[in-house]
């Protein structure tokens, strides 16, 4: 599944809520897009915890989305990922290491709202024998 097609029927949906006052959440807010940071992860060396994110690759997958990691916020030191709430595999790649992989990452929401909590994840990459 592409992330892509999502978010952009959400940003119309964000654009037609601006110019219609009655379109709303149950909490009052405007409608939004309905993917927000679900996952970020930290990428480190396991033997120096020199950050690995740079040049570091990943994706994360559930039963019923899949979707590329992307460096947002901090292409250095984190990968981040754009998604629901949810069980997640998180996978990293990076030349010279063995790929990474954690299982059962999930992803909350919180309150009475739902607000998306994103799930922090650490990466300790190993390097490839």
């Amino acid at each position: 599944m592409n992330i892509r097609t999502p978010i952009a029927t959400g940003l119309v949906a964000l654009t037609l809520a601006a110019c219609s006052s009655s379109v709303s959440d149950p909490c009052g807010n405007p409608a939004s897009p309905p993917y927000l940071i679900a996952i970020q992860v930290t990428v480190t060396d396991s033997i120096t915890g020199l950050t690995k994110a740079d040049s570091a690759s990943g994706t994360m997958t559930s039963t019923t989305f899949s979707d590329s990691l992307w460096h947002i916020f901090s292409p250095t030191t984190m990968l981040t990922g754009i998604g629901d709430s949810g069980t997640y595999v998180v996978t990293v790649d990076r030349p010279g290491y063995q790929q990474w992989v954690k299982d059962s990452v999930v992803v909350r929401k919180t309150g009475g709202c739902g607000v998306l909590v994103p799930a922090k994840v650490s990466a300790l990459l190993h390097p490839a024998p």
